[in-house]
């Protein structure tokens, strides 16, 4: 049986932080995020390692909430609006 290879929590979080803007890559909470990898990565009881996760989820969150999309126009969005314009249109349509 081929030796397992160990996976990098970090290593993926580079990847993910490499796709966003520079300031966002060097703030606060992309250290943050790195930090709580690097934690993980070093190996923690079961208990330690779900509430890091949680908190490096949460990062995650809060960079793509700062950083803009890379698109302008979102599929789903676009559809999204499709289905509102239509909707308004119905008798008896109501604002939401």
């Amino acid at each position: 049986m081929p030796a397992r290879r160990a996976l990098s929590v970090e290593a993926a979080a580079r990847k993910d932080l490499a796709t966003m803007p520079t300031e966002f890559r060097n703030g606060a909470v992309a250290k943050s995020y790195l930090m709580l990898c690097r934690r993980l990565d070093s190996g923690v009881s079961a208990r330690d390692a779900a509430g890091l996760t949680r908190e490096i989820r949460l990062c995650l969150l809060t960079l793509y909430d700062l950083a803009p999309a890379k698109h302008k126009d979102d599929p789903v969005d676009e559809v999204k609006n499709r289905r509102e314009q239509r909707m308004a249109k119905l008798p008896n349509a109501t604002a939401s």
